[in-house]
């Protein structure tokens, strides 16, 4: 289940990683329990909040005035202290209003990029939730050398009778969980009958990877919660075709008719050479769609039968 919004904004604001606090310690100062102290909370409270519990309006105002009072007590230049006082103001308008800003943009007046908002939000949601044992990483050193090798965002096809579903993917960073590490990934799913009433143009799902001996195996579990859906799927190690990093293998999933009736069918995957994180985050709500027309997606089954023989 998702954390609510105001609990993902609240997560960012009061994480070691909100440049606002920079201001107010010194290096040796800043950690949780002096974030919590300024904010005039306990740690249970905090701990809570990352957690999805309710956010009272009471508690979130008081958060916000004894930051402030903790900026006008800092020792800084009053033009420092003019503009982190107007952060936490602008900050504090787009938490009271949940359509002004996504968590990503209201990340950004906090001065946080867009990977570093995911990484701290996903580790609020994951330090709470059981993962498959064996999708953890036990060595840093492992679990590097496979992110480095895959990163990136990916094209994914997964055959549907008849037609191809075109899905961006992303191998977005490695994430601590308890006492392992996971490879972190991201991926959409086009909406089938969005021209029938489905005002949604794609499904997001959350997962993860693991490379083991000679294959890859991927889970995915969807994060609406009110079209709950897993995605499973095994490849291969992949291999340079056309100047791609090239990807095949089965998936395991349902269909997105009322009897979720169960699905399977070829996956194929091509990594897409760009490093600039805001294109990818471009790339993943752009080119999610089912290919229906005959001719394009033979072109893709071609595209898979070509890169099958290249082994």
């Amino acid at each position: 289940m998702d954390i609510p919004r105001q609990n993902k904004l609240m997560t960012l604001f009061l994480s070691e990683y909100n440049p606002l606090w920079d201001h107010i310690f010194d290096i040796e100062g800043k950690n949780r329990k002096a974030i919590n102290s300024a904010v005039g909370k306990v740690a249970g409270s905090v701990d809570n909040w990352r957690e999805g519990h309710p956010l009272k309006p009471a508690s979130s105002k008081a958060v916000f005035e004894n930051t402030i009072s903790a900026i006008r007590a800092a020792k800084m230049d009053e033009d420092e202290r003019a503009t982190q006082v107007e952060i936490v103001r602008q900050f504090q308008v787009s938490f009271n209003d949940p359509g002004s800003t996504t968590a990503y943009e209201a990340a950004q007046i906090l001065g946080m990029g867009i990977d570093r908002c995911q990484r701290i939000i996903d580790a609020a949601y994951y330090d709470r939730l059981p993962l498959f044992p064996h999708l953890l990483y036990e060595k840093d050193d492992e679990c590097k050398y496979h992110f480095d090798h895959y990163r990136g965002l990916y094209i994914a096809h997964f055959k549907r009778e008849n037609i191809w579903l075109r899905c961006p993917l992303r191998i977005r960073y490695p994430l601590d969980i308890g006492k392992g590490i996971a490879i972190r990934c991201k991926l959409n799913l086009p909406s089938i009958d969005r021209e029938e009433g489905v005002t949604r143009s794609y499904w997001e799902y959350d997962g993860f990877l693991a490379v083991r001996a000679q294959r890859i195996f991927w889970m995915f579990e969807q994060r609406q919660p009110s079209n709950a859906d897993y995605i499973y799927f095994v490849t291969n190690i992949g291999v340079l075709f056309q100047d791609h990093l090239t990807l095949w293998g089965s998936y395991l999933s349902t269909g997105q008719d009322e009897q979720r009736s169960v699905v399977n069918g070829d996956a194929f995957l091509q990594r897409i050479e760009i490093e600039d994180v805001e294109q990818m985050e471009h790339g993943m709500h752009q080119e999610a769609r089912p290919i229906r027309n005959p001719v394009e997606a033979d072109s893709i089954s071609k595209l898979l039968a070509a890169a099958q023989a290249r082994r």
